[in-house]
């Protein structure tokens, strides 16, 4: 997952977006316990989702790079905060250059 981006706040959101998925995944196989689905239906839905996720996950690994560092702009707080105390010296984890003087 990590993979998909290096922004922090993105990858919560695709976590969030995991876990949700999970769990109504789990919700649906619990109603059809709970409702008395024939056992051979909930193996077959089963299945036939998965069969339907696999292109999905094809076209994920196929247009996923190693990394995307020279793509992506990532702002740390700290380095942030840092350099609104004291304009003139970047902090070393900031990504701004200093003028050579």
């Amino acid at each position: 997952m990590a993979a998909l981006t290096n922004d922090p706040f993105t990858l919560a959101r695709f976590a969030g977006l995991y876990k949700a998925v999970q769990s109504a995944g789990a919700a649906g196989s619990f109603g059809m316990d709970a409702t008395g689905t024939p056992y051979l239906n909930e193996h077959l839905a089963s299945w036939s989702m998965m069969l339907v996720s696999f292109p999905l996950a094809g076209v994920v690994i196929y247009t996923i790079k190693e990394t995307n560092y020279d793509i992506e702009h990532v702002d740390y707080a700290d380095a942030i905060k840092k350099d609104a105390e004291n304009p003139q010296q970047p902090s070393p984890g900031s990504t701004e250059k200093v003028a050579s003087e």
